[in-house]
């Protein structure tokens, strides 16, 4: 890593403060829902990225969690329930 690259503690820093930035900006400074944009934004971006992971680490266990999140199973038909 080149010596002069911000780290990930100054990045997170610089994400945060850019958000509250374009809150203000509109209007949503110092508010209840300014906080729930950056939490948000940040829970989005964690999930976005562990997906991206997982798809590298693992690309057919995905696949198949996807069709099973779907309801689309090898075993049973779509649409087809479980009893």
């Amino acid at each position: 890593m080149p010596m002069n690259s911000p780290s990930y503690q100054q990045q997170t820093r610089g994400l945060i403060y850019g958000l509250k930035t374009i809150c203000a900006s509109n209007g949503l400074g110092n508010d209840g829902n300014e906080y729930k944009i950056i939490v948000q934004t940040f829970l989005y971006k964690l999930c976005d990225k562990f997906a991206h992971e997982l798809k590298r680490i693992e690309p057919k266990r995905v696949r198949r969690c996807r069709l099973g999140a779907l309801g689309m199973h090898g075993d049973r038909q779509p649409g087809q329930g479980t009893t």
